[in-house]
């Protein structure tokens, strides 16, 4: 996460930008986006969503620092995807890290049962999630609703959304896209 913070520092600061700027742009608190640069605190996944957006890169660069080199075809064999961590609560693996101008980004999503009400998200995209294995309850625009292995839901992920593991680790697929 250090070095991640230390490639948005290089970017905002070619950009002839301020870590206010940066802030406000993304709509986090100023301290908050401090962190992310400094301490290599673990930023969301909307907000490395919208870091990618706006630098023009694709979010495997901003995240490994090497830019995707497949433009036809990319294999991910079973656990070698890149983890990431892009959110406090989740576990991410990406399954198309290698593959250059990605039309969506698919990622195996790890939850382990929490005592809280997961933290909302909201990004301009649309996002496609389907149950693989244990329980989820996800939280979307206000409703709640329970799904188990097999289930699938598809959404505007610019609504407030999270998901929340019931009686053991769940295991998620999701398919994301930006609409912009």
């Amino acid at each position: 996460m250090k070095q991640i913070g230390e490639r948005i520092r290089e970017l905002r600061e070619r950009g002839d930008l301020t870590q206010g700027d940066m802030a406000a742009t993304l709509g986090v608190p100023m301290a908050a986006y401090c962190q992310y640069e400094d301490l290599g605190v673990d930023i969301p996944v909307a907000v490395l969503y919208q870091l990618s957006v706006m630098f023009k890169m694709d979010m495997a660069e901003l995240l490994t620092g090497q830019p995707a080199r497949m433009d036809n075809l990319t294999i991910v064999r079973h656990g070698q995807g890149k983890f990431t961590a892009r959110h406090v609560d989740y576990c991410f693996q990406q399954l198309a890290q290698d593959y250059k101008g990605r039309a969506f980004e698919p990622m195996l999503v790890t939850l382990e049962p929490l005592d809280k009400t997961p933290d909302m998200i909201t990004r301009d995209a649309q996002e496609f999630n389907f149950v693989l294995a244990g329980k989820l309850e996800f939280f979307y625009d206000g409703r709640q609703m329970v799904l188990e292995q097999g289930d699938s839901v598809y959404f505007d992920a610019s609504k407030p959304h999270g998901h929340k593991a019931i009686g053991g680790t769940a295991m998620f697929l999701v398919v994301t896209t930006d609409l912009a």
